[in-house]
C-alpha cells in the first residue's frame, strides 16, 4: 500500500522538489541550533517552543538529545 498523497485539481499528484526538501531541512536544522543556544542560556523549553514556534513535544525532544551529547562528551 503506497502513502498518501496530496493531490491538485485534476487529480494530478503534488511532488516536492529535491531542491525544497534540502531547503525545509536546512531550516529545521537552523531552528535546533537555536534551541541548542537557548538551552546553554538556561532557557526553559516552553519559553523556546513559543519563541522558535515550534510544539514543546520537540523542543523537550531536542533537549533530551543535548542533554545526552554533553554526557556523552564529559565521558570521553
Amino acid at each position: 500500500m503506497g502513502g498518501a498523497r496530496a493531490h491538485l485539481p485534476g487529480g494530478r499528484a503534488l511532488r516536492c522538489p529535491r531542491r525544497q526538501i534540502a531547503h525545509e531541512r536546512t531550516r529545521r536544522e537552523q531552528i535546533r541550533l537555536q534551541a541548542a543556544e537557548m538551552f546553554a542560556r538556561g532557557t526553559c523549553d516552553p519559553q523556546i517552543a513559543r519563541c522558535l514556534r515550534v510544539s514543546r513535544t520537540s523542543v523537550n525532544r531536542w533537549h533530551q538529545v543535548d542533554r545526552w551529547h554533553q554526557v556523552g562528551g564529559a565521558r570521553r
